[in-house]
């Protein structure tokens, strides 16, 4: 996992508006050709379902002037899911003009194999092996086994 800082630049820092990791730029689907970062593109990305917990976190650390850390989902412009932790801290001016400064990370891989234990998990816990063999009807191979005779 890389981390990277995340800049929403301020106009009186002009050199901030160049700072484009590229492996922010890749973790968005961003093509710096075609289209510039801001902060209204980061939010446009977060899953719809997501949205709210973002705005939320972002406007209490704000309105706190604390640190946030939250994970979500994004969709980018081919359609496809990734998951990203995002923590960081708002950068306020004496205007109150809000940056957020932090890190994003692409934590898709782990969602995914963390999504996958869970289900083998479940399947695991279900009543299954013994149980199914019990309450199945006995095979006809196995009625020839040692003589086996069915309860009377």
């Amino acid at each position: 996992m890389i981390s990277i800082l995340l800049v929403v630049p301020r106009a009186e820092h002009p050199w901030l508006e160049s700072v484009r990791p590229l492996e922010y730029l890749r973790i968005f689907g961003i093509d710096p050709a075609k289209e510039q970062f801001s902060f209204a593109k980061y939010v446009e990305t977060v899953h719809p379902e997501d949205r709210p917990m973002v705005e939320q976190s972002l406007s209490r650390s704000s309105r706190r002037r604390s640190k946030f850390g939250y994970e979500n989902r994004i969709v980018l412009s081919d359609g496809s899911i990734r998951h990203v932790r995002t923590t960081g801290y708002p950068d306020i001016d004496q205007t109150d003009h809000i940056d957020f400064v932090g890190t994003v990370k692409d934590v898709t891989e782990r969602r995914h194999a963390e999504d996958a234990l869970r289900r083998t998990q479940a399947e695991l816990a279900r009543p299954r092996g013994w149980r199914r063999w019990v309450s199945s009807p006995v095979p006809s191979f196995a009625k020839s086994i040692n003589g086996w005779q069915p309860l009377q």
